[in-house]
C-alpha cells in the first residue's frame, strides 16, 4: 500500500497556499570556486581569487619553488559544502582534467622553469561541473644553469672546444706530413750522396793509377769528371735546392750536356709535368 501523499496547506492574505514536497522545482546549485594561496618549501602566497575577477596577475616564483609546490583552492557552497568536487587543469602539464575529488589542494613537483596557469572548476551536488573555472598564472624563475643563455654560452664553448681541436689536429697532421717528407728527402738525399761518393772516390783512384801516354784515363779528364760529381754531390746534399725551380734549372743543364731538350707544363688539374727528350745513340752495325 502506497503512503498517501502529504501536502502542506497555509493560509495567506491572498488565499490558501499549498506546498506539495514531492513536486518541489529543485535549483541547480552553482557553487563559485576561489584560489586561496600558493605554497612552496617554507613561502606563502596568499590569494584570494574568484571566478569573476578580471584581474590578470602572474606571480613571478624564485627560482627551485617548482621543485614542491602546493595550490589551495575553496568553494562558496553553503547547501551542501561537503559534497563539492573539483577538478584542475594546469596548461603546459596535464592535458585533460584532473579529478580532485573533494581535496581542495592540489599538488606539483619537478615543474621546470617557464610560464604556467592553473585552472580550477567545482561542481555542486547535483554533479555538474561550474564551466566558469577560477584561474592563476606563475611563473618560475630559472636557475642560472637553467637559463637560454648559458645553454647558448655552453653549446658556443663547446662548439668553440670541436673546432679548436678539429684544427689542432689538421695542424698536427701537416707537420707530420712535411716531417715525413723531409724524412723521406734527407734519406734519399744521403742515397744520391753515397753513390756520388763512391763515384768520386772511383774517379780519384783512377787519377791516382793511371799510366802516362793512357788518353782514355788522362788525369785531366778524370779530374773534370770528378769535379762535375762533387758539383752533384753538392747540389744534392744542399736542402736549399728542393724546389721546382732548381730541379728544373739542373735538369735542364744535364739534358743540354746530352743534347736534348727539356719542356715544362703547368696545368691546374693535373699539375706540373716535365717532359725529357734527349737523343739515342745510334746502334753499331
Amino acid at each position: 500500500m502506497q503512503n498517501p501523499r502529504r501536502s502542506v496547506v497555509f493560509a495567506t492574505s491572498h488565499g490558501l497556499v499549498r506546498i506539495d514536497p514531492n513536486n518541489m522545482p529543485r535549483r541547480h546549485s552553482s557553487p563559485r570556486v576561489f584560489i586561496e594561496r600558493l605554497r612552496f618549501g617554507t613561502n606563502t602566497i596568499d590569494y584570494f581569487q574568484g571566478p569573476d575577477s578580471s584581474a590578470d596577475l602572474t606571480f613571478r616564483l624564485p627560482p627551485g619553488s617548482g621543485r614542491s609546490l602546493d595550490i589551495e583552492f575553496t568553494a562558496l557552497n553553503y547547501a551542501a559544502s561537503t559534497r563539492s568536487t573539483f577538478r584542475y587543469r594546469l596548461e603546459g602539464v596535464d592535458n585533460e582534467w584532473q579529478n580532485a575529488g573533494t581535496r581542495r589542494i592540489v599538488s606539483y613537483a619537478n615543474l621546470d622553469p617557464r610560464s604556467y596557469r592553473l585552472e580550477v572548476q567545482v561542481a555542486g551536488r547535483d554533479r555538474r561541473w561550474n564551466t566558469n573555472s577560477s584561474s592563476i598564472a606563475f611563473a618560475i624563475a630559472p636557475f642560472f644553469w637553467e637559463s637560454r643563455w648559458f645553454h647558448f654560452s655552453l653549446a658556443a664553448a663547446t662548439t668553440g672546444i670541436l673546432l679548436f681541436f678539429i684544427l689542432w689536429r689538421l695542424r698536427e697532421m701537416r707537420c707530420r706530413h712535411r716531417l715525413e717528407i723531409a724524412s723521406r728527402l734527407a734519406s734519399e738525399r744521403d742515397r744520391m750522396a753515397r753513390d756520388l761518393h763512391d763515384d768520386l772516390a772511383a774517379d780519384l783512384t783512377r787519377i791516382v793509377l793511371s799510366k802516362p801516354g793512357q788518353s782514355d784515363n788522362a788525369p785531366a779528364t778524370i779530374a773534370r769528371g770528378a769535379i762535375d760529381k762533387l758539383g752533384e754531390l753538392i747540389w744534392a746534399a744542399d736542402p736549399n735546392f728542393d724546389t721546382l725551380s732548381d730541379l728544373t734549372a739542373y735538369l735542364r743543364q744535364r739534358v743540354s750536356q746530352l743534347g736534348g731538350t727539356l719542356s715544362i707544363e703547368s696545368s691546374t688539374h693535373r699539375g706540373t709535368i716535365i717532359s725529357v727528350r734527349v737523343p739515342l745513340p745510334r746502334p753499331i752495325e
